[in-house]
């Protein structure tokens, strides 16, 4: 997994500028990972991390982002990187690969498909200029490292594992 992530082959390069070309290269995106989690995730958790109260915050703290930022409205486009078909239809406008499935992996071995969705995800998630992040979320934390966001806002939304974990 390291090496395709430092090292991605041609054709997951070829598919990663593709997928910026169908988000309008002459617009800026603003990222937001909403890592869910719970029921809400398509595939469900024992824990969750956005639950539906906390993602029904999510699109003031997008329009504060694109407020505060210097790139005119005009120009912006919010990408969303998440494991729930749910949170995207919620959250709407927004662009997302479809290429592979949602979902997250918490096994030792990682499913192709969800590796390269991972992979086409942080590529377009550092390119851009703002971002809003999962606060407990490892992949939000590499996001936040190794992009180069001038604006990043992190969604509090902490490991909850018991009944509490949907609402």
């Amino acid at each position: 997994a390291v090496r395709i992530l430092m090292s991605p082959t041609p054709d997951l390069i070829h598919t990663i500028q593709s997928e910026r070309e169908t988000m309008d290269p002459s617009r800026y995106p603003i990222g937001v990972h909403a890592r869910c989690g719970g029921m809400l995730s398509d595939v469900h958790e024992s824990r969750a991390m956005v639950t539906p109260s906390i993602l029904k915050t999510i699109p003031r703290r997008v329009k504060g982002l694109i407020k505060g930022s210097k790139i005119p409205k005009r120009k912006v486009y919010v990408y969303l990187a998440t494991d729930s078909s749910i949170a995207f239809q919620q959250l709407i406008p927004v662009k997302s690969t479809t290429l592979y499935p949602r979902g997250h992996s918490e096994n030792i071995v990682v499913q192709e498909d969800s590796l390269h969705r991972s992979i086409i995800e942080l590529y377009l998630m550092v390119s851009s200029k703002s971002v809003l992040l999962s606060s407990h979320s490892g992949y939000s934390r590499v996001i936040g490292r190794i992009g180069n966001a001038s604006m990043v806002r992190w969604i509090r939304a902490p490991y909850v594992v018991n009944a509490t974990a949907n609402t």
